[in-house]
């Protein structure tokens, strides 16, 4: 009965160091996470881990065998990203081994007892349950504000060096001299370890805002090449207009009016690509809405459009730009691949409140490709393709938006919402 008594609190412990590192290790990735999932396989996690610290009479073997199979439930779980996984893991296992150590000493400290240090003792499991207790709560706080996780780990680790300073320096209770020395050491490796992950998320941020500038550049300098392109088309019809007048002269004088239409229709080909259908009130927006139908209209894609966009508001002309564009360019693509019945695309952009909601609707042959909850390109160069969403998600996330998508019966849509603010002129 003793030793059920004894296991059973090391298991629940278990169980719980194990669920919250299930539950920082996606949250720092940002990957979507199933908690009923994490909470089967912190389970079966904790299982051969309290084994492992009944049989073993080795701290350190102990704790190897924990990381390594949290790990391997992680890597069942999430399937991304392995080598930051067991980086994120290996140090979160030492940033609560450090804790664990600081808290029994802090309540060896308080009730003057060093049986809080002794791993065969009650009250070492007692200041266990502390920390994990401290630890739930700060993970429960990470899961609903963004970004507090990376701000906590450094003054965790800070605050863990300077009271493990303090243990070291008072005479109260009898502390081993290696364990000092050794949480020492970990206590700077776990701070070193917290910036270089800092660091990295940096640099990842870095480059995810050059490949998007990259993307712009393109998608800018393309919309330019068209734009300069229909407008020399454009000058140099009014150019030659006297010329076309004499020769459309000629057929009516003569009676060939069939000549004569088609002559026209043929004048009317450039003014239509830079007919302004379209009036938003924003000239970007205008001319790149007008640009992308008449596009797509030149490959026999039907497009259709219902908008109603309210005026001076905080969204720049730049983020606007890159969400339609991206939605109208992937739309494009996408039906331009289909059968007939299949070649059309809807765009709605609707006021509610002071919300925008802009909608695109268009015929697909193929299901797309989704990896990881995320959509993926299908073209033959994945490290220069498929930023397109990441674009969007990126402007809507400035105003509180969000991006999402559905795909059903050979039609995918794609709605993002965008919070806006109304500007004064």
């Amino acid at each position: 009965m003793t030793g059920f008594v004894q296991i059973t609190p090391l298991f629940i412990a278990n169980v719980i160091r194990a669920f919250i590192a299930l539950c920082i290790v996606p949250h720092l990735l940002k990957i979507q996470n199933d908690y009923r999932k994490c909470a089967v396989f912190s389970v079966c996690t904790a299982i051969p881990v309290t084994v492992i610290n009944c049989v073993s009479g080795r701290q350190a073997f102990a704790a190897a065998a924990e990381i390594i199979i949290i790990f391997i439930a992680a890597r069942f779980l999430f399937k991304k990203e392995p080598r930051t996984c067991f980086f994120l893991i290996f140090f979160y296992e030492l940033l609560i081994g450090l804790w664990d150590f600081i808290v029994a000493a802090g309540l060896g400290l308080v009730f003057r007892s060093e049986s809080f240090l002794d791993k065969t003792k009650t009250e070492y499991l007692l200041s266990g349950f502390t920390v994990r207790r401290v630890v739930a709560a700060l993970t429960f706080l990470m899961l609903n504000i963004k970004s507090i996780g990376t701000k906590i780990m450094p003054y965790a680790a800070i605050l863990g060096m300077i009271c493990i300073t303090f243990i070291s320096m008072q005479k109260t209770i009898d502390v081993n001299a290696d364990d000092l020395t050794t949480w020492t050491l970990f206590s700077v490796l776990i701070l070193v370890a917290i910036k270089i992950f800092q660091l990295r998320g940096q640099y990842d941020m870095e480059k995810e805002i050059a490949q998007l500038e990259t993307e712009k550049a393109e998608l800018l300098e393309r919309d330019y090449r068209t734009l300069s392109s229909t407008y020399a088309a454009n000058a140099k019809l009014y150019h030659d207009f006297h010329n076309h007048v004499e020769i459309l002269h000629n057929y009516l004088t003569n009676g060939n009016s069939e000549k004569a239409l088609a002559y026209i229709e043929d004048m009317r080909s450039p003014l239509l690509e830079i007919t302004q259908n379209i009036f938003t009130g924003d000239e970007a927006t205008d001319y790149l809405i007008n640009s992308k139908t008449a596009f797509a209209g030149s490959k026999g894609i039907r497009v259709k459009t219902n908008i109603e966009f309210p005026r001076h508001t905080n969204i720049r002309s730049a983020d606007m730009t890159a969400i339609l564009g991206n939605l109208l360019d992937n739309a494009i693509e996408a039906a331009d691949d289909a059968s007939d019945d299949l070649r059309f695309i809807t765009l709605t952009i609707r006021r509610i409140n002071d919300m925008i909601v802009i909608k695109t609707e268009n015929g697909c042959a193929n299901a797309p490709l989704i990896a990881d909850g995320e959509l993926q390109t299908t073209k033959d160069n994945s490290s220069q393709h498929g930023w397109g969403l990441k674009s969007v998600q990126t402007a809507a996330e400035r105003y509180d938006g969000t991006v999402v998508t559905n795909y059903e019966n050979n039609i995918f849509r794609a709605v993002v919402t965008l919070s806006y603010d109304t500007v004064e002129i």
